[in-house]
């Protein structure tokens, strides 16, 4: 499992702008989950035990934690181990370090393994194997990712244009969400949207989902924030850093700025948009984000 997510810095961040899924994506997986029991989706049942793999945060934990009486998040990052339970709000949730190629659970304990905008950096076979010694005879694997954000529009530019200008702030992040990658193949998985996944998930069962459309408004600051939070991003600071570092120069905020691929973003967005001189709080974008998710309740042998 490659392991981007640990710093402190871009733990705050995750937590304050990575945006929480909405109850139609927890309710797709439940349902998914009834069926296969043969459980009618207008029934209300809470469920043995969740284990949620990769839970940073504990956004995805927390969206599904009221479908269960014992839940699991499982990461290798203490920082965001931290996070999650700093934020926790259910005596029945816990959060534990443990990777998703070992995860620390008994044999055929859980009805539901999820893994959300996570499993492109696992090692996968593993995974898959893990996932299935620690799920019920009859539990189910929920995968869920989505794309980059894209920006419909802003909101009352003061020069109009706005679905032109949308184009382009969307252009414009994922330029420089793209320019500090360092794992190619796991970014492709990405923008496949799983499905060369879903494909290599060994189930005559299994489904997959990309009808969803998580739909924002949000400011610029949160936008820019956003982007300060995925590890491309935060990847080329560090890197800036130990080039600094090396050459014995002592290493500031006001150092690495010029570096910083979000303060870019901020700078042309607000050039092409004409805000230069409103604060980035009250410029407002509507946007969207596409779902995916791959649904498996068996594994061949």
């Amino acid at each position: 499992m490659l392991r981007f997510y640990e710093s402190q810095t871009i733990a705050d961040f995750y937590v304050k702008y990575r945006p929480t899924y909405s109850k139609e994506v927890a309710n797709v997986v439940v349902n998914y989950l009834k069926r296969k029991r043969g459980i009618a989706e207008e029934t209300q049942v809470v469920f043995d035990q969740l284990i949620d793999v990769a839970c940073g945060a504990g956004q995805a934990t927390s969206l599904f934690a009221p479908f269960f009486q014992r839940v699991d998040g499982i990461d290798v990052s203490p920082e965001m181990l931290k996070q999650a339970q700093q934020q926790n709000v259910f005596s029945h949730v816990i959060y534990k370090e443990g990777a998703a190629e070992k995860i620390p659970a008994s044999d055929h304990s859980a009805d539901l393994v999820t893994s959300a905008e996570s499993v492109h950096w696992f090692d996968l076979p593993k995974f898959l194997q893990e996932a299935r010694r620690v799920l019920k005879h009859d539990g189910c694997l929920a995968i869920m990712g989505s794309s980059f954000p894209q920006v419909i529009e802003p909101l009352k530019l003061p020069g109009g244009n706005e679905y032109e200008m949308g184009k382009l702030a969307t252009k414009l992040f994922t330029k420089y969400a793209l320019e500090g990658i360092y794992d190619v193949v796991a970014y492709n998985h990405v923008f496949n949207k799983y499905k060369d996944i879903f494909k290599a998930i060994p189930s005559n069962t299994k489904e997959y989902n990309d009808d969803l459309t998580l739909h924002f408004q949000w400011t610029l600051e949160e936008v820019v924030g956003y982007l300060k939070s995925i590890d491309s991003v935060h990847n080329v600071l560090i890197q800036k850093a130990k080039e600094f570092e090396e050459l014995g120069v002592e290493v500031t905020e006001e150092l690495l700025k010029p570096f910083d691929l979000s303060e870019r973003f901020r700078s042309e967005v607000k050039a092409a948009w004409k805000v230069e001189e409103i604060p980035d709080t009250e410029v407002v974008i509507r946007g969207e984000h596409k779902m995916f998710i791959i649904l498996v309740s068996n594994f061949n042998e």
